[in-house]
């Protein structure tokens, strides 16, 4: 399984247009939570660098 839900994404719109509803949805689901994952992981880790080393100024 990869990370990044790209593929996924795209392997779902196929699934969706070949016929197979239950496999699309199943796919763009999983696409949705890999991309909420990784921006959750993002965020969590950019709010402990803030608010450990400070934000400074650009």
């Amino acid at each position: 399984m990869l990370l990044v839900p790209g593929l996924t994404i795209t392997n779902a719109i196929r699934d969706t247009i070949a016929g197979d509803l239950v496999a699309g949805t199943s796919r763009i689901i999983e696409a949705f939570l890999i991309a909420v994952a990784i921006a959750v992981g993002s965020g969590l880790v950019f709010s402990f660098w803030i608010s450990y080393f400070g934000g400074g100024s650009i």
